[in-house]
C-alpha cells in the first residue's frame, strides 16, 4: 500500500496528539493546587533549628598594631616611631619605602583601585562611622573614634633617619603619597630587598592639599565623579579615600575590625554571637540575640578592642571551648542566654 503525504501527516499528527494526551495528566499533577514552585527539599515533619552559635575571636595581639603584612622580618608603623612610613627618611624617598608603600608590596596599604568606606554600624551596612577628616586624620593603630591626628593639607618636612623631629633642611612633601608598582613579574610578599624593587618599576603619586590635580580614577572606585580612566578622580576625592584608608584600614588591626564588620553587619537577626579577644580575659561578651542592643553591643566591643600583648592562641581557643560546655543561664545553648534557660538547645 502507498501511502499518501497526507496519510503520513494525519499519522504523525495523531501520534503527537496521543503523546500530548498521555502526558497531560503528569503535568496536571505538576501544578496541582498547592504547587509552590519548586520541590521541597526537607520532609515535612522537619522543624526549624534554633539559631547559629558564633562565639568571634578577635586577635588583639601588640603585632596587629603593624602597618605591613605579612612580617618582613621586623615590624614596621605608619605613624609614631622612628621607624615610620610617614616620618622617617628612608621609609619614605628609599628603596622600602616604595616596595612598603605600594599595595603590590604591602596589601596593608593603600591601594588606588579600591573604594575606602568608613567602618559600618550595626545596620546591614547602611549606615557607617563619620569620614575621615582630612585635615584632622585620626592615626589611632587600633581605634579610629579617638586619638592623635594628623592633617594631610599641610606639607612637611623629610626627617632624619635616626630622628623623631622634624629636619631643618630636609625637602618637603605631602604626607598623603602612595607608589604604584607597574612591573610585569608581580612583587613577592614579605621582601623589599628583592631585584625588582627598582624606581624604574614603580611611580610614586602624592595628593596635594591643595590645587586641582587629577588622579587615575579604576572601574572599580565608586567614590568619583570623573569617568574611568587617568583623571577621573579629582583631588578631593583622592584625598578623602586616602584619609578614610588612612583612619579606618591602616593597620593589621584596623583593617581585620572593619573586614569583620563588614560581614557581621550584613548578618540578618537568625544567629546569636560572642565576642572573645586572644589577650586580657578572654570571652568579652557571652553568646547573645544578634539583635537589638546586644546586636550593637557586639560591634561596641569590637570596635574598642586594643592591640597589645602576645598570641595565646591555644588557651583563647580552650577559655571558648570550656564557655560552651556550661549548661546555667549563660549558657550558649539556653534558650534565652542570660535570661532563662528554658529550652536547652
Amino acid at each position: 500500500m502507498t501511502i499518501t503525504s497526507f496519510q503520513r501527516t494525519v499519522r504523525v499528527s495523531g501520534c503527537a496528539l496521543l503523546s500530548g494526551a498521555l502526558l497531560t495528566p503528569s503535568l496536571v499533577w505538576a501544578v496541582s493546587p498547592g504547587y509552590s514552585g519548586f520541590v521541597k527539599q526537607v520532609p515535612s515533619v522537619y522543624t526549624t533549628p534554633p539559631d547559629v552559635n558564633v562565639m568571634f575571636t578577635l586577635d588583639d595581639s601588640g603585632s596587629m598594631q603593624s602597618d605591613t603584612i605579612p612580617d618582613p622580618g621586623y615590624q614596621m608603623w605608619m605613624v609614631g616611631t622612628s621607624r615610620s612610613l610617614f616620618m622617617a627618611h628612608k621609609f619614605y624617598y628609599g628603596a622600602t619605602a616604595r616596595y612598603f608603600r605600594s599595595a603590590s608590596g604591602n596589601p596593608l596599604y593603600y591601594n588606588p583601585t579600591v573604594t575606602y568606606l568608613p567602618w559600618p554600624k550595626a545596620d546591614n551596612n547602611l549606615e557607617r562611622l563619620p569620614p575621615a577628616n582630612p585635615t584632622q586624620v585620626i592615626i589611632h593603630p587600633s581605634n579610629p573614634t579617638a586619638g592623635p591626628v594628623l592633617d594631610l593639607t599641610q606639607m612637611r618636612r623629610d626627617k632624619r633617619p635616626d630622628s623623631d623631629l622634624d629636619s631643618d633642611s630636609g625637602p618637603q612633601y605631602w604626607p598623603a603619597a602612595y607608589y604604584v608598582y607597574h612591573g610585569s613579574t608581580p612583587l613577592p610578599v614579605a621582601n623589599p630587598a628583592t631585584p625588582l624593587n627598582v624606581e624604574t618599576n614603580f611611580t610614586r603619586y602624592e595628593i596635594p592639599g591643595t590645587g586641582s590635580a587629577t588622579f587615575a580614577r579604576a572601574a572599580s572606585r565608586t567614590d568619583c565623579s570623573g569617568p574611568v580612566g587617568p583623571t577621573g578622580c579629582s583631588r578631593i576625592e583622592e584625598l578623602q579615600n586616602f584619609a578614610n584608608w588612612l583612619q579606618y584600614y591602616r593597620s593589621r588591626s584596623l583593617m581585620a575590625k572593619g573586614g569583620s564588620a563588614a560581614a557581621f553587619a550584613a548578618q540578618g537577626t537568625n544567629l546569636r554571637v560572642g565576642f572573645a579577644r586572644i589577650n586580657g580575659d578572654g570571652i568579652q561578651r557571652k553568646i547573645r540575640p544578634f539583635s537589638g542592643t546586644d546586636r550593637t553591643g557586639f560591634f561596641t566591643a569590637l570596635y574598642n578592642a586594643p592591640a597589645s600583648g602576645w598570641t595565646p592562641l591555644r588557651a583563647v581557643a580552650d577559655t571558648v571551648g570550656q564557655y560552651f560546655t556550661t549548661r546555667d543561664v549563660d549558657s550558649p545553648w539556653a534558650e534565652s542566654p542570660g535570661k532563662s534557660i528554658g529550652t536547652e538547645y
